[in-house]
């Protein structure tokens, strides 16, 4: 099938890809490492930054919070393995999952999802958007399992199905409204404890009083 663009969406290879959000394929040295074939599993999904000069991984993480001791304003690539989810077409169930986040989130210059040497981990080319501060990156780590364990479509259903985004559902719809500028320096904590544990014994008011306060549109 010839390239090209119906709908909205691109073409290739006989394959249908969400348009503007698919890159070329990135050949990562050190794949194997990166897809849990050492023996190292998780059935969240793992995180590792890219480094393109030299096309290697940085060391797995499985859990966000300790890898957002590497996610910082200068990261430009992440990679993320999901291969013992077990899902088939995640570039482009993923892709379009991505494209949807970006959508209400109302970011202006978008991610670019990259395919690599092994089905089952994709690179992330993000969008400046996303590494500015602690909230908007913590939110990004949060999303990435969302779409890669859970989306078939159904957004409300991504985050019901994921426990950790469950617990800040109405911070995640509010983030998603465009309510994107964090207005305090950072945030002390992951998101979810942020937003729950230290809210702990609250009412539902005060925590909307919280994110309401933190978060506004982008003027």
């Amino acid at each position: 099938m010839e390239l090209g663009n119906v709908n909205g969406l691109d073409i290739r290879h006989g394959k249908v890809y969400p348009s503007g959000m698919i890159g070329n394929k990135i050949f990562i040295n050190n794949l194997g490492y990166c897809s849990n074939l050492d023996g190292y599993t998780s059935l969240d999904g793992d995180y590792r930054i890219y480094f393109p000069k030299t096309n290697n991984v940085g060391c797995f993480h499985t859990c966000r919070e300790l890898f957002a001791y590497h996610f910082n304003k200068n990261t430009k690539f992440l990679c993320f393995s999901y291969k013992q989810l077990g899902y088939k077409d995640n570039l482009i169930r993923f892709s379009k999952f991505w494209k949807l986040i970006e959508q209400k989130a109302k970011v202006k210059q978008h991610s670019i999802i990259h395919p690599t040497n092994d089905s089952s981990t994709i690179i992330i080319e993000l969008s400046p958007f996303w590494n500015i501060n602690s909230l908007r990156r913590g939110f990004c780590t949060l999303f990435i399992r969302m779409g890669a364990k859970y989306f078939k479509g159904n957004l409300i259903e991504a985050i019901d199905k994921y426990y950790l985004a469950s617990r800040i559902k109405a911070e995640i719809l509010y983030f998603l409204q465009g309510n994107t500028v964090l207005t305090i320096k950072k945030i002390t904590s992951g998101i979810v404890n942020y937003f729950t544990y230290y809210g702990r014994g609250t009412t539902n008011v005060h925590r909307k009083n919280r994110y309401e306060e933190i978060l506004i549109q982008e003027s």
